[in-house]
């Protein structure tokens, strides 16, 4: 037996796809963190597919188990996403969303593989900036806050201003 013959595939098209399905089904894998944040997950799980999508026009057809399971995946965590993304975003907008990315793993090619690829960076853009926002005012905006101190500091002072 040879080298080649003892691997499961020595084509780097075939490998780079299933290396960014892996990550798919590893950051979905995360929901059941108690730590994770259900945003920056399926952020990162989409631009995943998205890279997978880059890299073969029908990602099912190049590695069929992979994409069935990250489509199940995905599926299953439309609850959560419209849960996390509530009041910013409807539950009918995530579930389309998240549609449009389980329809690039999806084993029929159709007409709307571009229009799923950029609703698919839509989803992943809009979660990444609810999480950050989020995060953000959680840590109460210590930057805002820094330079706006900064500033105050360094504006000049009204000749008529009294210090009391």
């Amino acid at each position: 037996m040879s080298l080649q013959e003892n691997t499961v595939s020595s084509d780097p098209t075939v490998e780079n796809v299933r290396g960014h399905l892996a990550n798919v089904v590893t950051a979905l894998s995360l929901l059941d963190d108690p730590r994770a944040t259900v945003e920056n997950v399926i952020a990162h799980a989409v631009r995943s597919v998205m890279w997978a999508a880059m890299n073969t026009p029908n990602i099912h057809a190049t590695a069929p188990e992979e994409a069935e399971r990250a489509a199940a995946m995905f599926q299953a965590a439309c609850p959560a996403v419209a849960e996390a993304m509530a009041p910013v975003m409807t539950p009918e907008r995530v579930y389309f969303l998240m549609g449009a990315v389980g329809g690039l793993l999806y084993p029929e090619l159709d007409q709307f593989r571009e229009d799923r690829y950029d609703y698919a960076g839509i989803l992943a853009s809009e979660l990444a900036h609810v999480y950050h926002n989020r995060a953000l005012a959680q840590r109460g905006l210590p930057l805002v806050r820094a330079v706006r101190i900064r500033r105050a500091l360094d504006a000049p002072m009204p000749e008529d201003a009294t210090l009391s």
